[in-house]
């Protein structure tokens, strides 16, 4: 009291303090971390400490004591996690606790994405090959069935070539008439059959001798 009598001042001990980030919360961009209490006389002094289960690590550099700012640079994960910022003067101290860890879902989504992605394409790969193929398979069995089928229509065709066609068979070997060559007259072969009979009649009587 003696103190707060001689400078005019009552010392109040400091205000719950307010930890924030300044900066984007993802890996390789530049962090930094604020404490600020409000309230607090005299003017406290602010200590860092990273926290990681109950082990309570002090941080020594990269900071001010006066103005709690704490600049930690390009985030990696071994900077992940929680770090908890100290207010203290002579009547007493607060803190507060701020977590600095990126989120996983977007990791993992594009992860889980990134996976389908590949599956479907080796999938599309082996489809599109496995097609080629069977369709190769199928034009060379349809190909080895028309060359059995020709291989065995060929030997019917000799025998059919070997068979004359009745149109080109000759007509009969009997000679035509003296008439029907100078008429050209076609005669059939019976008209020279009867034609004949009478002739054939005429010489045997011919033949036979007078009674």
């Amino acid at each position: 009291m003696e103190d707060d009598r001689v400078t005019g001042f009552h010392s109040v001990p400091p205000s719950q303090p307010h930890c924030y980030l300044h900066g984007t919360l993802e890996m390789g961009h530049l962090i930094s971390l604020y404490c600020f209490a409000e309230q607090g006389l005299p003017p406290p002094t602010y200590q860092w400490q990273r926290v990681s289960g109950d082990t309570v690590k002090n941080i020594t550099e990269s900071y001010s004591f006066k103005t709690g700012a704490f600049v930690i640079g390009n985030l990696t994960y071994l900077e992940e996690g929680y770090y908890r910022c100290t207010a203290a003067n002579s009547l007493g101290s607060k803190s507060c606790q701020i977590n600095l860890s990126t989120s996983q879902t977007g990791v993992i989504i594009g992860a889980l994405i990134g996976a389908i992605l590949v599956v479907a394409l080796i999938c599309g790969v082996v489809w599109f090959l496995t097609s080629k193929e069977k369709k190769k398979k199928r034009k060379e069995k349809t190909a080895m069935i028309e060359t059995q089928d020709v291989s065995q229509k060929e030997p019917l065709n000799a025998e059919y070539t070997a068979v004359p066609n009745q149109e080109s068979v000759p007509l009969s070997t009997v000679p035509p008439s003296k008439g029907s060559t100078e008429t050209n007259e076609y005669v059939a072969p019976e008209e020279i059959e009867v034609r004949a009979e009478p002739e054939n009649e005429t010489q045997e009587e011919a033949r036979q001798p007078e009674a």
